[in-house]
């Protein structure tokens, strides 16, 4: 089983160099930490790992996977899914397409620090809800950018990256 965070996608133009940019800021900002790895990321296509080009696009029916540098085997994979209205079980809210950011395997700290990073990074780039089903990241199942920001900031300022990513880790609610 994975835990995941949901975003609804309301942009289609954002590149892989945008995401990796901006998460990499945003994760740094998150743990309070500026020694932060550069990010990687790639594709899983027909089961083989694929490199991409930076300028692509977030788009469906593709599956991408993203890491730390030094981190390689604990990884945040992303997908899109799109979702049609069917009334009443399927609303114009719900609908559309949604961005799932998910961690399997081991679960290590530097994954849930990378997929807050990454929810926060997509509410704020699409202004939209950041949806935590488990309760793992967030006490609220929907928040908005802030408030998803506001929650798991953390106040103390590290210098080293994995002391950062463990106490944000064993701050979030899933982990108390």
């Amino acid at each position: 089983m994975s835990i995941e965070l949901d975003v609804k996608l309301t942009r289609e133009d954002i590149s892989l160099k945008k995401l990796v940019e901006e998460t990499s800021k945003n994760v740094a900002l998150l743990i309070n930490c500026r020694n932060v790895p550069s990010l990687h990321i790639v594709e899983i296509e027909s089961g083989t790992t694929c490199l991409v080009t930076m300028e692509d696009i977030l788009q469906e029916n593709r599956l991408f996977l993203i890491y730390f540098q030094g981190f390689n085997g604990e990884r945040v994979s992303i997908t899109l899914t799109k979702i049609d209205t069917m009334p009443p079980y399927v609303t114009t809210d719900e609908a559309g397409t949604w961005v799932t950011l998910g961690i399997e395997g081991n679960r290590e700290a530097v994954q849930f620090s990378l997929a807050a990073g990454l929810a926060y990074t997509l509410g704020k780039l699409n202004d939209s809800v950041i949806l935590d089903e488990v309760g793992y990241w967030s006490k609220h199942r929907e928040s908005t950018p802030s408030e998803f920001f506001n929650e798991l900031a953390q106040e103390k300022e590290y210098e080293n990256f994995c002391e950062a990513i463990i106490n944000f880790h064993l701050s979030l609610p899933g982990k108390r």
